[in-house]
């Protein structure tokens, strides 16, 4: 074999055997060596923290079976030959394990009898435990306790404006409830009447109807913050849209912590402290 040949060969037999060499080398390193992991956290459905839409139906789900439909036998009146029977509407919400729930004062005013429809369409008889007419439009009623969901009630104060709510209110046809989304809109407004105005109130813009008077106004949590009360549709000559009014939680709960177990009659009891009025 001529010599530049010979080196030539040589030469490529010594870069391949170096080549390998460092191959074997880094094989040998990597299997030497433990491989190393960065842990990384990862997030699943169940670590998430739910929605704003998930923790409000929640919230709805929880209080809905509370929020349920009184009806109000008024004395009949005579009308012509004949006598007209009159019969009122309205929410009622159950608040305690004993039994009592409230609702509007002017939802039962002049009632001869009161019942509750339960979400089961069992039908309990209701006795008027107190009222703190005319300062908030608010009564209290107690039914037989006997397997109630029960609400409980929120902190009025720490809701902030524009924090989501709901409306949660009887059926305009049957006695499922409804539910109206809506925010907080207006603290504290004033609504005057009869010479005496409505304090601590809580504004929301959700689409309320007449025939939603008592319905439950609950926060995120699940809490009742609100009784509304009131829909305003006018003032003066001026149309209004989007303004519902509820007695605020805080204002309610002094007044329903002050009934005492009911009597043989119904009680009444008024909140001097109090600076609303029934409407």
């Amino acid at each position: 074999m001529p010599w530049p040949r010979f080196f030539a060969v040589l030469g490529v037999a010594v870069v391949a055997g170096v080549a390998g060499g460092l191959a074997g080398g880094a094989i040998a390193l990597n299997l030497d060596n433990e491989p190393t992991t960065t842990p990384v956290s990862v997030l699943t459905s169940a670590t998430l923290p739910p929605s704003e839409g998930e923790r409000m139906r929640d919230a709805i789900a929880h209080v809905s079976p509370a929020v349920v439909t009184v009806i109000v036998d008024l004395p009949p009146l005579p009308q012509g030959e004949g006598i007209l029977q009159r019969q009122n509407l309205g929410i009622v919400i159950v608040i305690s394990e004993q039994g009592l729930v409230i609702t509007n004062f002017h939802v039962i005013d002049g009632a001869a009898e009161v019942g509750v429809i339960l979400s089961t369409g069992e039908r309990r008889a209701a006795i008027v435990v107190a009222d703190d007419s005319p300062f908030t439009d608010l009564a209290i009623l107690r039914i037989d306790p006997t397997n109630l969901r029960v609400a409980s009630f929120g902190d009025s104060d720490a809701i902030a404006l524009g924090e989501p709510l709901a409306i949660i209110a009887g059926g305009l046809v049957t006695f499922e409830n409804q539910v109206k989304l809506d925010v907080l809109s207006g603290r504290h407004p004033r609504f005057p009447k009869a010479g005496v105005d409505l304090l601590d109130l809580l504004q929301t813009d959700a689409a309320a109807n007449h025939g939603d008077s008592s319905a439950a106004l609950i926060n995120l949590d699940g809490e009742v913050i609100g009784l509304v009360t009131t829909v305003i549709r006018q003032s003066g000559t001026q149309t209004i849209e989007g303004i519902a009014l509820a007695h605020a939680s805080n204002s309610l709960c002094p007044i329903v912590e002050a009934v005492q177990p009911p009597a043989s009659t119904p009680a009444r009891v008024s909140a001097s402290s109090a600076s609303t009025r029934n409407i």
